[in-house]
């Protein structure tokens, strides 16, 4: 059994966005969120993080990309409520 297009798709495009973000450009490192790196290690080559991903898949529970700068849309609703509150009173 092969790999999803989908999956390969959307691994494709976890390593283009992480190529813009500042870790990237400024150092030339991405974090590798694969299973089995756990975000804990950097690589320079983006091919590695890819290869890792297809081998090792994400690690569980990583739909939201908290790792990599992306704001927790959990956290954002929270504070969007909390606002609403505050300015209702």
């Amino acid at each position: 059994m092969g790999l999803r297009p989908e999956f390969a798709k959307g691994v494709t495009g976890f390593v283009e966005y992480a190529k813009t973000l500042e870790p990237f450009q400024h150092n030339g490192v991405i974090k590798c969120p694969c299973n089995k790196c756990q975000c804990l290690y950097y690589y320079e080559k983006p091919d590695i993080v890819e290869l890792h991903l297809y081998r090792n898949r994400f690690k569980k529970e990583y739909s939201v990309w908290t790792s990599h700068g992306e704001i927790d849309n959990s956290l954002m609703y929270f504070n969007i409520i909390f606002l609403v509150k505050v300015v209702a009173q």
